[in-house]
């Protein structure tokens, strides 16, 4: 009944609510991944390397966990693989967010943990990954079993995958409007998904909240205190266009060596 009085409900009332659920639902699963990659780190890595041995004595006792390091990283990813596999989701990430978009295909439970986990482990024993994007894949999973759970109509479900995507990376990264805006162009390659804005901004807020709420509201990245001259525009502008180049290089690399292998 709950879910029939939501569906019937004007659009901005119906996303302001269904907002405010996804935006809760997206912070606690950003907060588990972050505890998880946490938790691993310090039982596996921290708990026993430094990174600025003060003493001979504590040098050679390190020593040894640190030529088991490569070992560790080697183990990160298919281990991170098989713990996906076990899930029944061979595929963490927004890839596979934007292609159940444009495909109209179901995000299983199950991918939400899938993702948490498998991440964990790769990003927790040392592997070279963020948290952006199993924070999409898991945002996105949580926001559709939300939307079947409140038996919104097909195109809300649809909706709610670029909804809990852009949640999932502004509560990460702590940049609530760029998650919201995100969720709406990440979509297409020269395109935007208006309908999307108004909701996602509800959710990335609430999910920034809920998870800064335990994490801390500080920006990420810090701020920038220093003197501001205008030639700082011009250098801006110039990284703006290297880091637009290796944006652009870089997913077509990782694509092509897949399809290498």
């Amino acid at each position: 009944m709950a879910g029939l009085r939501l569906s019937s409900m004007p659009y901005y009332e119906r996303w302001f609510i269904a907002g405010i659920i996804i935006g809760v639902l997206v912070g606690l699963g950003a907060l588990s991944i972050y505890y998880l990659v946490v938790a691993l780190s310090k039982l596996l890595l921290m708990a026993h390397v430094s990174l600025f041995p003060v003493t001979a004595s504590q040098y050679w006792s390190e020593l040894r966990w640190l030529l088991l390091m490569p070992a560790v990283l080697a183990a990160a990813f298919p281990l991170s693989y098989l713990a996906a596999l076990a899930l029944r989701t061979p595929e963490v990430g927004s890839d596979r967010v934007v292609r159940a978009y444009h495909r109209n295909l179901r995000l299983e439970a199950n991918e939400a943990p899938a993702a948490a986990l498998s991440s964990a482990i790769a990003i927790g024993l040392g592997g070279s990954a963020g948290m952006e994007g199993p924070a999409s894949h898991v945002g996105a999973a949580l926001a559709q079993l939300m939307s079947r759970v409140l038996g919104m109509s097909a195109e809300d479900r649809r909706r709610a995958l670029a909804v809990g995507l852009g949640a999932g990376i502004g509560a990460i990264f702590k940049t609530p409007f760029a998650g919201a805006l995100l969720s709406a162009e990440l979509l297409y390659r020269r395109d935007v998904e208006p309908d999307v804005i108004y909701p996602a901004f509800i959710a990335s807020s609430v999910a920034y909240a809920v998870y800064g709420s335990f994490t801390g509201f500080s920006p990420l990245l810090g701020l920038y205190v220093g003197p501001f001259r205008p030639l700082y525009l011009a250098l801006f502008a110039l990284e703006g266009l290297v880091a637009g180049g290796v944006a652009m290089l870089y997913p077509r690399a990782l694509h092509g060596l897949s399809s290498w292998l």
